[in-house]
């Protein structure tokens, strides 16, 4: 949350373009730099409290946190997300290093053994991108060579649709429970049919449910 709020407020005061949400944070920056403030530090007294420790973990977590930083800040006059076809596989990245790689690294346990689980959730969070980057079209740099810039929307649709299927299969697989659980269809089906209908013009509250599929799943999980 305060690293999302961190890029926004960032955005908001860098960039002279104008757009709904830029104009959102703009009018209400006092507030989000609060809420940004109150999430880091409640984010990194309860990371203390978990945290192992270890070498490796400190070293994904802090390289998944300097990702997520710099996404948005330029550097040598180039920002992460603008980098040609990176910004997809970097935000599945982080989203894969946060919440699928860390807690097992943490628990100490080799990544290694999960390679198919990681795999599997790379894919998830990487078919939630290219929605976005639909969104994104009139704002993309032509340079950057997201998925719907080099393919079009209707095929961007269709990866990540099949980028779903990949998730739903592998997770079925290694995951008995996951199997017969209707909550995680419901959430991945939820997602697939959101994105079926994604175009360009659709309100930001339309993409904020394709966001708000994955608490379906991560339910699921519970």
């Amino acid at each position: 949350m305060a690293i999302y709020q961190y890029q926004r407020l960032y955005k908001a005061f860098k960039i002279s373009s104008s757009s709904p949400w830029l104009d959102w944070v703009r009018k209400h920056n006092g507030f989000l730099i609060v809420l940004t403030l109150i999430c880091g530090l409640a984010g990194s007294a309860l990371l203390i409290l978990i945290i192992s420790w270890k070498p490796f973990t400190l070293i994904l977590l802090f390289t998944m946190i300097l990702i997520a930083v710099l996404y948005v800040i330029p550097i040598r006059g180039f920002v992460l997300r603008e980098l040609p076809g990176l910004k997809s596989v970097l935000v599945a990245s982080v989203w894969t290093g946060f919440i699928i790689a860390f807690p097992l690294m943490n628990e100490h346990r080799p990544l290694q053994l999960h390679a198919q689980e990681l795999l599997a959730f790379f894919c998830y969070f990487f078919a939630l991108t290219i929605p976005f980057d639909i969104r994104d079209l009139k704002y993309d740099k032509p340079h950057q060579r997201t998925i719907p810039q080099l393919l079009g929307t209707s095929f961007s649709k269709v990866i990540s649709i099949l980028l779903l299927g990949v998730f739903i299969l592998n997770i079925a697989k290694i995951n008995n429970e996951m199997r017969y659980n209707e909550l995680f269809y419901t959430g991945t089906i939820m997602a697939g049919t959101l994105i079926l209908f994604t175009n360009n013009r659709r309100d930001e509250w339309y993409f904020a449910l394709i966001d708000g599929s994955m608490i379906l799943v991560g339910m699921a999980f519970l």
